[in-house]
């Protein structure tokens, strides 16, 4: 075959293999759009993510074409379809995350029904069961059968590390045996999460008295679980490192430069501004009894000078029907050593102390 010959041939080719990547390409864009207005999502915001993607491998492969220095269609070609390979990727990706299967999916934790083996290294080696609306426990109805109590938190309130027998609900539960006790813990929730939980339980759950376990510093950060499954479902550089180093590394950089180290005034000031939004629901759903404790040794709840702003409507004191506890001494031996979440032991003196003020 003549070096002319072979030129055309390979031109040929060439350009059958982009075309053929320019219809992979299409047909997963296509996909994409579909996908997001099954999720009742805007037709614009659906186009415009499709068309991100689109943009993005069309540049990625004539930025790989010039470098190369060849001309065009040849390398132009293998490119264009590994860019659009990687866009259709990437985009199932972004999809998987938007698509959890709960039926609550902006408050539960879990796949409905589904159970979860503890692999932290610190912890005891507990197997997770969680209920059809995605949290941990057996299941319950949204109708209270009877005097109810919500307790909401993150991991600390989940139980990470104990059997669900050891957790903080449930030995709440073994002290107030006439009420039906709720664990609306979440692993990974703060601040914000906690007062939309609030929400969700004190509008949908009919519950007689509720329970908010804060962590100190860690829940006054702004970043918190949901935060992160928002940037794992959408164009970001989170989700973009998630793609090509795995979900280990943007979650360890997210989270040392988002999560709260110490209590500063940023920290208190978002504090303010959850319980500002908090003060907002309970005005809504009415002033059900509130119990609020923190975990840590810190003066940020119980310290009112720092809370007593004249401008500031959320003073925890002035909140009616809300309860904070003192707080209690840091006590080694009611934590998973090398971990910091309640054992068994400090889940039951957690419970003990709850189980008194709900009695007076």
């Amino acid at each position: 075959m003549s070096e002319l010959n072979r030129s055309a041939v390979l031109n040929a080719c060439a350009r059958g293999a982009a075309v053929v990547a320019l219809a992979i390409l299409v047909r997963g864009s296509l996909q994409r759009t579909a996908s997001a207005l099954a999720r009742d999502e805007s037709l614009a915001a659906a186009a415009s993510e499709t068309l991100v993607l689109l943009l993005l491998c069309l540049a990625l492969s004539y930025a790989v074409a010039v470098y190369r220095r060849r001309p065009l269609p040849l390398p132009f070609a293998p490119a264009l379809a590994i860019s659009a390979a990687a866009a259709i990727a990437y985009g199932a990706q972004l999809d998987a995350a938007r698509s959890p299967g709960l039926p609550l999916p902006s408050v539960g934790f879990a796949p409905a029904g589904s159970t979860q083996q503890e692999n932290h290294p610190a912890r005891p080696r507990v197997l997770y069961h969680y209920n059809r609306h995605g949290f941990r426990g057996p299941d319950w109805e949204f109708e209270s059968p009877g005097p109810r109590i919500c307790v909401l938190g993150d991991s600390y309130v989940f139980g990470s590390g104990v059997a669900w027998d050891d957790t903080l609900g449930e030995a709440l539960r073994r002290r107030l045996p006439a009420y039906e006790v709720l664990n609306l813990g979440v692993p990974g929730h703060n601040m914000r999460s906690h007062v939309a939980m609030y929400g969700f339980a004190a509008g949908r759950l009919e519950c007689d008295q509720m329970v908010l376990a804060i962590v100190i510093p860690n829940d006054l950060s702004r970043f918190d679980i949901n935060s992160e499954i928002v940037l794992k479902s959408t164009i970001s550089a989170y989700s973009a490192v998630e793609f090509f180093f795995g979900p280990q590394l943007p979650a360890r950089i997210w989270n040392t430069r988002e999560l709260a180290q110490s209590t500063g005034p940023d920290e208190v000031e978002e504090l303010k501004r959850q319980w500002s939004l908090l003060a907002a629901k309970r005005a809504r759903h009415g002033t059900t009894p509130l119990y609020v404790f923190t975990y840590a040794d810190d003066e940020t709840l119980t310290d009112r000078a720092q809370l007593a702003q004249p401008a500031q409507p959320a003073q925890l004191a002035q909140l009616e029907g809300v309860t904070i506890l003192p707080k209690a001494a840091y006590d080694p031996s009611l934590y998973i050593a090398g971990d910091g979440h309640p054992n068994a032991k400090g889940n039951e003196f957690f419970a003990a102390r709850l189980a008194r003020a709900m009695q007076r």
